[in-house]
């Protein structure tokens, strides 16, 4: 009962920090610098930040507190991040194809739902792995360093496809 309060905690922190990073940029009056934190416009790319960008700041900050294997539970993190992502733009694709009439209802439940999925998968992973073999933690490790630059140069020079534009 404990893990599932803890487990339900993180979850909710993480989703609330995450709706939050939706309206940061507004926030902060379109602060140039800040921008590749979160979203500036209303695309698939941009949204995806959501997912990174508050699971991990969070967990730096567990980080702290961990007293097992850390690179264990911030690997496991970062492939539960990525599930997330991946899982969710999956959906993206999957639903507009088979329903042409995007609701926005379905795209803002989505987030919370693979969120949830994100953190399930990597509670598993942390909580059942006894170790990582160290190339996993640098494949984690390297990805994340792939998604801040993707996240970084992709919010000031977006590419002209449906992915970086403005959902309608």
């Amino acid at each position: 009962m404990k893990r599932v309060i803890k487990f339900s905690l993180n979850y909710i922190l993480i989703a609330i920090i995450g709706t939050l990073f939706h309206f940061m940029y507004k926030w902060t009056g379109e602060n140039v610098y800040l921008a590749f934190l979160w979203p500036v416009n209303e695309s698939i790319f941009e949204h995806l930040k959501m997912f990174f960008f508050p699971v991990m700041l969070v967990s730096l900050i567990q980080l702290i507190f961990v007293k097992e294997d850390k690179g264990l539970f911030l690997s496991s993190r970062l492939y539960g991040v990525l599930y997330a992502i991946i899982g969710c733009i999956a959906f993206y694709y999957v639903y507009k194809i088979n329903v042409p009439e995007v609701k926005e209802v379905v795209f803002i439940l989505s987030y919370y739902v693979f969120l949830f999925l994100g953190l399930f998968m990597s509670y598993n992973i942390y909580r059942y792995m006894k170790t990582m073999p160290v190339y996993l933690q640098w494949v984690a490790f390297s990805i994340a360093v792939l998604l801040v630059v993707t996240f970084i140069c992709f919010t000031y020079k977006p590419l002209d496809t449906e992915f970086f534009k403005i959902l309608k």
